[in-house]
């Protein structure tokens, strides 16, 4: 029984992060507690009106620090997992500029 409930679930998931730093060359480790709990593996700056500068990016990262909201770290980054409110947020923001710079051509 222990074997079908450990496996029947996903363990890791594609994440959209954000770094509060450099990023580490990629692909790089996401660290929870000294422990490897991801990979980061892109990033872009993003640059947007209503958002400012914020530094993006993808990565397989462990559900369990994620639920715990345990601290994570990429190199000498700290990082934030975003829900799923957040990815909508800067979304429609970046749609939003995308439109605005479309009008004024």
């Amino acid at each position: 029984m222990e074997r079908i409930r450990s496996r029947a679930t996903v363990q890791r998931q594609i994440r959209v992060v954000e770094l509060e730093g450099t990023a580490a060359e990629l692909p790089a480790q996401i660290l929870a507690e000294c422990q490897a709990v991801g990979e980061l593996t892109s990033v872009a700056e993003v640059d947007e009106k209503g958002l400012g500068l914020k530094r993006l990016g993808l990565g397989m990262v462990r559900n369990e620090p994620v639920a715990r909201n345990v601290a994570l770290t990429c190199g000498e980054s700290a990082v934030k997992v975003l829900d799923a409110d957040a990815v909508k947020e800067i979304r429609e923001a970046l749609r939003s500029d995308a439109g605005e710079q479309s009008a004024a051509q």
